[in-house]
């Protein structure tokens, strides 16, 4: 699977780095948070909790809760989800221990 495309440069050598870690497997729970209105997560393994206020999925090695207003999943498929809404914070949590707030 090709994930960029463009010149290659300092820039090319980058995605390069990145497209090998994506294929190799080393990159599985990946976040990315666009402003407060949309996060994307890839790495999902299951919908813990669904719910307006706040939402909960667990990934390979730990869960992400997503807590705020009018959450709701604009899609989740093949293991990558986005939810959408107004974020007001996002908690990682290992297994078995309590959450770090980010």
């Amino acid at each position: 699977m090709h994930l960029f495309v463009g010149k290659e440069g300092k820039m090319g050598k980058r995605k390069q780095q990145l497209r090998r870690a994506f294929d190799a497997g080393e990159l599985t729970d990946v976040t990315v948070l666009y402003g407060n209105r949309r996060v994307v997560i890839r790495g999902c393994r299951k919908i813990l909790s669904y719910a307006p206020e706040k939402i909960c999925i667990a990934l390979r090695r730990r869960r992400i809760c997503l807590m705020g207003k009018e959450l709701r999943f604009s899609s989740f498929a093949a293991g990558s989800a986005a939810v959408e809404g107004e974020i007001c914070s996002i908690v990682l949590e290992n297994r078995g221990v309590e959450g770090e707030q980010v």
